[in-house]
């Protein structure tokens, strides 16, 4: 009698499995396919941060140029796939922590960067880059107070 259970009990326990397998696992959003300039709760360093993902080659380059503040704790950009990217900060109007992201790891940052001292004399901007690629870039406004590691 036993053994007449033990079968179907087997397979609606795969069932279970592998349906909260898949369940779990969409509940990982890829933030490539998020809607772009979407506030998203992020976390990263172990802390839990709304961020607004920006994913298209467009607003990765606007970034956070021209705006006076931001909503969320900080800006996302993220790639499609590893790339060296290179940052300034033409047209922003607040200093900026810069955290360089890969795999879901901060692997290097930027501390306290200023922006430009006049508005319409931006020919020779610092450029900031990181030696490796990442997947990600993070921008968290100084005013935000928002402190992650040093990797």
């Amino acid at each position: 009698m036993q053994k007449k259970f033990l079968i179907p009990s087997l397979i609606v326990l795969f069932i279970i499995v592998v349906v909260s397998f898949f369940f779990f696992r969409q509940r990982q959003t890829d933030l490539r396919y998020v809607t772009d300039h979407s506030i998203v709760q992020w976390k990263i360093d172990g802390k839990n941060l709304n961020v607004e993902v920006v994913n298209t080659p467009e607003s990765i380059e606007l970034g956070l140029g021209g705006r006076g503040s931001i909503e969320a704790d900080g800006m996302l950009f993220v790639f499609d796939e590893p790339v060296q990217p290179v940052f300034w900060m033409e047209d922003m109007k607040f200093p900026i922590d810069l955290y360089w992201i890969k795999d879901g790891k901060i692997i290097g940052f930027e501390k306290n960067l200023q922006p430009p001292k006049n508005l319409n004399e931006q020919d020779d901007l610092p450029k900031y880059s990181f030696p490796g690629y990442v997947d990600m870039v993070l921008e968290i406004p100084l005013s935000k107070r928002i402190n992650l590691s040093q990797y």
